[in-house]
């Protein structure tokens, strides 16, 4: 049995039923391969559900364009909706043509985003996520932690990955009340120190199953720092997981010294389908850099 992270007590099933998905572009209906393109250049959050508290659409800092979004959490500031997430996820209908797993665990999945820390960011024991990949619960099933997480990790980059074969995922409390899931098993990489008052630039490319046919990959500005080929990488579900980013911090489990948190994301692409390279959601256009070993690479 592996114990599952606590962030799943504060993942609210609510999100879901809150959002009102439409297949749409920033400039309209999209069609595959690609199926999101959004840089906030609308200015609003116009084809973007919250979680949380609202990020802030703003000028100062982008990757590209014109817009970007700025996300905040304050513990101690009692104005914020949800003082712990501030995290968008885009409107996106159901783009498989069933909800059935056969479908959506053979599609090849691209996804491109970018994410600046500011040099204010201090380093800090509690957990942050800025970006994860959440499961949509089969019914009667409990929501469960994201399935594939961006950790900010005091000073490094993080990712970690969870999965379970089973079509009912279970858990049991432990000697402190938290939840111990039954998941099949777990992985954790490290991606390379954090650079602060940059655009950290993410491509992830996956094929979600969970058996052994799945594929993770995962470049960091160009460079390739994950790649899981063959293994299991999801939930037993019949629907797809959506993505999430924004600032989700983890006060609830341990405070940890800060009391702030701000964190920018820009230039979401998401693409599916043969076809797709990464050149297609790369911010900033794409041009990649030669694939090296993934270096630093733990697995726990």
């Amino acid at each position: 049995m592996v114990r599952g992270i606590s962030v799943v007590r504060l993942l609210s099933a609510a999100v879901l039923s809150s959002l009102s998905y439409v297949t749409l572009s920033a400039e309209g209906p999209a069609n595959p391969p690609m199926v999101f393109n959004s840089g906030f250049e609308t200015g609003d959050l116009s084809n973007w559900g919250v979680s949380g508290s609202a990020p802030q659409v703003q000028t100062t800092l982008v990757r590209e364009g014109r817009y970007a979004i700025k996300s905040v959490v304050d513990r101690y500031d009692t104005s914020q909706k949800v003082n712990y997430r501030t995290e968008v996820v885009p409107r996106i209908g159901d783009i498989s043509p069933t909800t059935t797993e056969d479908v959506w665990t053979n599609l090849d999945m691209w996804y491109g985003f970018s994410v600046y820390l500011p040099t204010s960011h201090t380093s800090d024991r509690g957990y942050e996520i800025v970006a994860q990949w959440h499961d949509v619960p089969d019914p009667n099933e409990p929501s469960r932690n994201p399935i594939v997480a961006f950790w900010v990790n005091r000073n490094v980059w993080s990712v970690s990955n969870i999965w379970d074969a089973d079509p009912m995922t279970t858990y049991t409390f432990d000697s402190n009340g938290g939840k111990d899931w039954s998941y099949d098993g777990k992985w954790s990489y490290e991606m390379g120190s954090i650079e602060l008052g940059k655009w950290t630039d993410f491509v992830v490319h996956v094929r979600w199953s969970w058996t052994n046919t799945g594929v993770l990959q995962i470049w960091k500005n160009g460079v390739l720092m994950v790649d899981q080929q063959n293994k299991p990488n999801c939930f037993n579900d019949q629907k797809m997981p959506f993505f999430k980013m924004g600032m989700y911090k983890g006060w609830v489990d341990d405070v940890g010294a800060a009391t702030r948190r701000e964190v920018y994301h820009d230039a979401f692409k998401m693409a599916v389908g043969p076809g797709v390279t990464y050149k297609d959601v790369a911010p900033g256009g794409g041009t990649i850099k030669a694939p090296a070993a993934p270096t630093g690479l733990q697995v726990k």
